[in-house]
């Protein structure tokens, strides 16, 4: 197996725009794999030591798509930094990048505040964000993303936190109790108007983002979050209101604007919301058998027992489950 991606990533060839859209009708990983080029596509995460496993599987997950890859450095160690380089991911320095004074003293929350910032961070026309707590299923899904956001340049792809199969989603019970939750979150964020204002308003995941690099809503999208964290955030506030701040301000500009695409609910799958279990033909709902094409851990430590007792881990066919480039307890 290993040999073969090897192959593959030898092979590679530029495309255009139309044939980024025929291979993604005709995906088969069997043949040798054609990707656009270095310059048109970055697929970009973030890490410090402690997802530096999982930031790894992510990247090897990729396949043939690991040479596109970034990994912003916000705390790895210089052998984490080395393995990383080695898969084929692209270091980038997320220290030297101003943060507002509220998360100066949490480090890893520089992912987020520097998501709104991808544009500038790298040179790329499309970007994609997918979170280090992510691996990729389906190599499919990354032409299948290109393509969407070329068709609709001015436009952010995001996933909704609502599905059928979701927990908060099932009843009208748990879809108001959910409703109610974020609502309070809204309200210290934003205040009580703008909050009722996006009740109805989906509920965006920045777990996986893409969109051209042009597209309006990048920059609305960072002055929202600055304001957040710059006067209605500060070092004391709540942890989930400063882990959340800049996901909600994407939410208020989108809802505002309507810049956004849905993707399917299978492009940033929550294991944290709905279960999920491994069988022959790989990670798949064990209600319905639809079947992720980027599994998002969400919240692995607090579920990292069922995660592995479901083998929803990225499993390398060509290592050992326990060497020590194993997802972390």
């Amino acid at each position: 197996m290993t040999q073969n991606r090897a192959t593959h990533h030898d092979a590679l060839q530029t495309l255009t725009g139309g044939e980024v859209d025929q291979l993604a009708e005709n995906w088969d990983v069997d043949r040798v794999i054609a990707v656009p080029n270095s310059g048109s596509v970055a697929i970009v995460t973030a890490s410090d030591e402690a997802f530096a496993g999982m930031a790894g599987d992510l990247i090897e997950s990729l396949g043939a798509w690991q040479r596109f890859s970034y990994v912003i450095d916000i705390g790895l160690t210089s052998e984490s930094r080395v393995r990383l380089s080695a898969l084929g991911a692209t270091l980038l320095d997320g220290l030297r990048w101003d943060v507002p004074a509220a998360i100066q003293d949490r480090p890893y929350l520089r992912a987020m505040v520097l998501r709104p910032r991808l544009p500038d961070i790298v040179d790329a026309e499309t970007i994609i964000w997918i979170d280090s707590d992510c691996w990729v299923q389906s190599p499919e899904v990354i032409p299948n993303l290109i393509s969407a956001s070329r068709e609709h340049p001015s436009l952010l792809l995001v996933c909704d936190c609502r599905d059928a199969e979701y927990a908060g989603s099932r009843t009208f019970l748990g879809w108001s109790r959910n409703r109610w939750i974020f609502a309070k979150i809204r309200r210290h964020l934003f205040g009580w108007r703008k909050a009722i204002n996006m009740w109805t308003g989906p509920l965006i995941s920045t777990g996986v983002i893409c969109g051209s690099r042009d597209a309006p809503a990048w920059e609305a999208w960072q002055r929202a979050a600055d304001r957040v964290y710059r006067h209605r955030l500060n070092a004391s506030s709540d942890v989930q209101l400063l882990h959340m701040g800049e996901q909600e301000a994407l939410s208020s500009v989108l809802h505002r604007s309507n810049a956004y695409r849905l993707l399917p609910t299978e492009s940033n799958w929550h294991c944290n919301l709905a279960g999920l279990k491994r069988g022959r033909s790989g990670v798949q709902s064990p209600v319905s058998g639809r079947r992720p094409s980027i599994v998002h851990l969400a919240a692995s430590r607090l579920h990292a027992d069922r995660y592995r007792s479901d083998r929803l881990f990225y499993e390398r066919p060509s290592s050992n489950v326990n060497d020590d480039w194993s997802n972390p307890a």
